[in-house]
């Protein structure tokens, strides 16, 4: 089978291993803004990029939706312990449709206090897991055209 070049990044390889794992929402609308978040305020220079529909929200679903909370859960400790992870950052964001679309019922809930919540309880659920590791919380929202980074906590 014949393969031909069609790229070559500008980007040095770093051959050393990440020092973070970063769980983002995979919303393309916020997905790059989250990534300058991470490198541009966070000074995180190479981490582990964790992106599913909803971000933390399967880590706070192990009695409803087990299957998706253990396979989010694997995921997450093969990152964790085969490489030197000192720390777990969390974004959940604004208008997420993965919230919007899921519904328990006919519950109507105010979808931002629902995701810091979930915020919440994920970091409770990862703490536990990992009680060696820092943990961090973050909101994006949409202000004047732009997106507002706050941290929950």
């Amino acid at each position: 089978m014949s393969q031909s070049e069609v790229y070559t990044s500008t980007l040095p390889f770093q051959a050393d291993h990440s020092e973070a794992v970063a769980i983002v929402c995979s919303d393309g609308r916020f997905l790059r803004h989250s990534l300058r978040f991470l490198e541009e305020h966070l000074g995180l220079d190479q981490y582990d990029l964790l992106v599913l529909p909803g971000a933390i929200h399967p880590l706070t679903l192990a009695n409803l939706l087990p299957k998706d909370f253990k396979t989010v859960q694997r995921k997450i400790a093969f990152l964790v312990e085969k490489r030197p992870i000192h720390r777990i950052v969390c974004i959940a964001h604004e208008d997420c449709g993965w919230y919007k679309d899921f519904k328990i019922g006919g519950l109507h809930l105010n979808l931002k206090e629902r995701q810091l919540r979930d915020l919440q309880q994920a970091a409770q659920v990862l703490r536990s897991w990992f009680p060696h590791l820092a943990v961090d919380l973050y909101y994006a929202r949409i202000e004047d055209g732009k997106v507002v980074f706050d941290q929950v906590g």
